[in-house]
């Protein structure tokens, strides 16, 4: 297990005054980042040996935005290896150590000079160790789109959205989804995010956005369900769904 220490920056704030959903985004990605180089891994060292961590999927669960200055500790895990993936889970807690958001993700181990998925060797497993799993909530990996999404105006992927791997960051995918959306922006109910990482986008590349929301009367649940699909021309690059109460 992996612990940092943080406080909640004036810049991660929004209107209200707490973090979003892509700030805790974007601590969880740091914390595994961090994890890694607490063992040896850095970025670095997988550069060396030609192997690469990329994110599949991910579900983060938000029990309550923290606000500005708050104080919060990040702390994330393995819980399991199987093939060429990695599952990983990751907890935002405040100061008193409960519980404010919760996430689960599923990584792959890539050969990143073919791009191809590769076995997760003993020695890389070992090293990351395996915990139990976190108790919450566990979607399924894959993200299934509906039907008749409205296509939005297309995006041209920059140097700014472009991550040591030479792809899109993973976090900026939802910075863009969320960003597609004002009532996204401007609700205060987002309590669940989910993202399934189908094709890496590079600098250039262009997206096009399709956003669909769904109601309970459609969904047959008790939330409002926001969908997005970022394509490079025909191919799905990401799929988002935020949930709001």
């Amino acid at each position: 297990m992996y612990e940092f220490e943080s406080r909640v920056r004036y810049s991660e704030a929004i209107h209200n005054g707490f973090m979003n959903p892509i700030s805790i985004a974007n601590y969880f990605q740091d914390c595994s980042t961090f994890h890694s180089g607490s063992i040896g891994k850095d970025i670095s060292y997988y550069r060396e040996i030609k192997h690469a961590w990329f994110l599949n999927s991910w579900q983060i669960d938000i029990r309550r935005f923290p606000e500005c200055g708050e104080r919060i500790f990040i702390r994330t895990w393995a819980y399991g290896f199987k093939s060429f993936f990695g599952y990983r889970n990751f907890v935002l807690l405040d100061e008193q150590k409960e519980v404010c958001a919760c996430a689960n993700a599923i990584w792959f181990f890539a050969d990143t000079a073919t791009g191809q998925p590769a076995r997760v060797p003993e020695e890389e497993a070992a090293s990351y160790g395996s915990e139990e799993k976190f108790p919450m909530e566990y979607c399924p990996r894959k993200i299934i789109l509906p039907s008749s999404m409205e296509p939005l105006n297309p995006y041209t992927v920059s140097c700014h959205d472009i991550d040591t791997n030479g792809h899109m960051n993973n976090a900026r995918y939802l910075e863009l989804a969320y960003g597609l959306s004002e009532e996204l922006q401007t609700t205060e109910t987002i309590w669940r995010v989910r993202a399934e990482y189908k094709k890496a986008a590079k600098k250039g590349d262009i997206l096009y956005p399709y956003l669909k929301k769904e109601t309970p009367e459609q969904t047959g649940a008790s939330t409002h369900e926001y969908y997005i699909s970022l394509t490079d021309k025909d191919e799905p690059c990401a799929s988002v769904v935020f949930y709001t109460k």
